[in-house]
């Protein structure tokens, strides 16, 4: 009985959920705009002390040759359905290439360093002003954990599901500002979503959803292109820690 006791109690703690690293991405690599993320990670709260690295690839110093290389060659449909969002019938920007690769970039740094959580933010993350019980993870399992996001409601099948009074099952959402892998989301990203990505790179907000196989909006081209992937196990905050700051983002086409 003691034994059994003794178990439990260490599967208690290897369930602790605790990070290795905190990436946040941004071009703005000034001294200034760094000791501002660093001042916004710490005022939205950390489970545990973890390093912080700011990392961020400028998409807008591309030369078209690579860009015209690496992205989804198929991503405007404007010739399919006028009434698309607006970022469905243009092309990809170089800024969104560059914010993609970004998220890639650490996908691959925190794979390699075998981490077993790691918390990535977009620079114009913002504290909800909620005091983040980050206790509510110890013991779930999941790949991935928005942090922060925005369900879209046009499509009436698109619902979160129940469960538990903490967490959710995400519908399809949008944005990439807040959230968590899991070591073995990373392991899946890296080895069922890399290989196809990194040579068909379209903005990473619709790369998640995917990646859980929430019904598409209007793309389902994206899940076909991974359909021999794994699906992984998505989960998102009932209670979001995470918005975004009301600002011109670095990603969006420029005049």
């Amino acid at each position: 009985m003691a034994k059994a006791i003794l178990a439990l109690a260490l599967i208690g703690v290897m369930m602790k959920f605790k990070v290795d690293k905190v990436y946040v991405i941004t071009i703005n690599k000034s001294r200034d705009n760094i000791k501002k993320i660093i001042d916004k990670v710490h005022s939205i709260g950390l489970p545990n002390e973890a390093p912080i690295e700011v990392v961020g690839v400028n998409g807008w110093n591309l030369t078209d040759e690579k860009y015209n290389r690496i992205i989804y060659k198929n991503w405007n449909i404007s010739h399919e359905n006028s009434s698309l969002p607006e970022w469905y019938t243009r092309d990809i920007t170089k800024g969104e290439v560059g914010c993609s690769l970004s998220h890639i970039n650490i996908w691959k740094d925190a794979y390699s360093n075998n981490y077993e959580n790691i918390i990535i933010y977009e620079d114009d993350v913002a504290s909800t002003g909620w005091d983040m019980n980050w206790s509510i993870l110890d013991n779930i399992d999941f790949d991935l954990l928005y942090l922060g996001r925005t369900l879209q409601y046009n499509n009436e099948d698109n619902w979160d599901l129940y469960y538990n009074e903490d967490v959710c099952i995400p519908g399809f959402s949008y944005a990439s500002h807040a959230y968590v892998l899991s070591k073995s989301g990373l392991e899946i990203f890296v080895n069922d979503y890399l290989p196809i990505f990194e040579y068909a790179i379209f903005p990473i907000d619709d790369l998640l959803p995917v990646t859980y196989n929430a019904p598409p909006l209007a793309r389902y081209d994206l899940h076909e292109l991974f359909d021999e992937s794994r699906i992984i196990k998505a989960l998102a905050l009932n209670k979001q820690v995470c918005t975004q700051e009301d600002r011109q983002s670095s990603t969006e086409p420029r005049d």
